[in-house]
């Protein structure tokens, strides 16, 4: 099983790339603007370097994959590094999809959110707008999973957010206002990808969780 993820080098995609190295049929292909040497060690992970928007070197390598998994993106812009939700977060997913739909084989999957405060509506509308597009062009062929905060130590602030929303949880009251923003653990998510990879069930495929 080729698999083919995207945004290898970021919080996400790397724990993925972990995760998916240790599955015995799997041949995994991680395509990051950054090399990423700590890979070298794992001996079924390859690294291409390469830009979604900016070339098209990894379009031969989508073409061979079983499944197309997309990390890329970002929560919030930056404007010194000229990043906003449509240059990082849609544009790229686009791209992959219309060109997987030209495609025979690659099945894709696409990390979305389950429900994301007020506060960055913004954030959530680009997960909409992407998920849209894998209905028009990808049908059965294409999926979006719904993490809610996806937490680990290495990122403190996730971690320290979700500490405080799993705390509050405990308390009735508090209970039904976080119920929706329930944390999810890094490795949890990877663990429900390989499900999905493998023609299991996953709650993450659903919203409403």
């Amino acid at each position: 099983m080729k698999i083919v993820i995207f945004g290898g080098s970021g919080f996400i995609g790397e724990s993925l790339v972990k995760t998916l190295s240790q599955e015995a049929n799997a041949e995994i292909v991680v395509i990051s603007r950054r090399p990423q040497y700590k890979y070298q060690t794992l001996p079924n992970v390859k690294w291409l370097v390469s830009s979604v928007t900016e070339d098209t070197s990894w379009q031969t390598t989508v073409k061979e994959a079983d499944w197309v998994i997309d990390c890329i993106g970002i929560l919030l812009p930056n404007p010194f590094k000229k990043q906003n939700y449509q240059s990082a977060s849609i544009n790229p997913a686009l791209k992959l999809i219309h060109f997987i739909a030209k495609c025979q084989k690659p099945k894709f999957i696409f990390v979305s959110a389950k429900k994301i405060p007020f506060f960055i509506s913004p954030y959530f509308k680009a997960k909409l707008r992407v998920e849209t597009e894998i209905i028009d062009f990808l049908a059965d062929r294409g999926q979006a999973i719904y993490p809610t905060i996806v937490y680990d130590q290495p990122k403190q602030r996730n971690w320290t957010t979700a500490q405080l929303i799993l705390f509050a949880n405990h308390w009735p009251l508090i209970k039904i206002l976080v119920k929706d923003y329930l944390p999810i653990q890094r490795k949890i998510l990877s663990q429900e990808v390989v499900k999905i990879l493998n023609g299991q069930n996953s709650y993450l495929s659903k919203r409403n969780y």
